[in-house]
């Protein structure tokens, strides 16, 4: 008898697992696919930093790569950042 049980609750936690998945994977949708529609532009503002660089505003339209590397959008010198630190 307890061997049903014991079975019973494997399933039931395995269909609650996959409906918690169904349910992330659904709210994160809209945040894959994109959800704004207007083409405004960021702004990055340096607040700290070397001197020679804080009050600097870089404005942005569209996709960036922040890194190391010399071919990255914005180039940050320092070795605790990756080469392709952000997209």
């Amino acid at each position: 008898m307890i061997d049903l049980i014991l079975f019973f609750g494997r399933i039931l936690l395995v269909v609650l697992l996959y409906l918690f998945l169904f349910a992330a994977m659904r709210s994160g949708i809209g945040l894959v696919r994109g959800q704004r529609t207007d083409a405004a532009i960021w702004s990055v503002d340096v607040e700290k930093g070397a001197k020679s660089l804080r009050g600097l505003s870089v404005d942005i339209l569209g996709p960036v790569v922040v890194g190391r590397s010399p071919s990255s959008d914005i180039v940050i010198d320092e070795p605790f950042v990756s080469s392709t630190h952000a997209r």
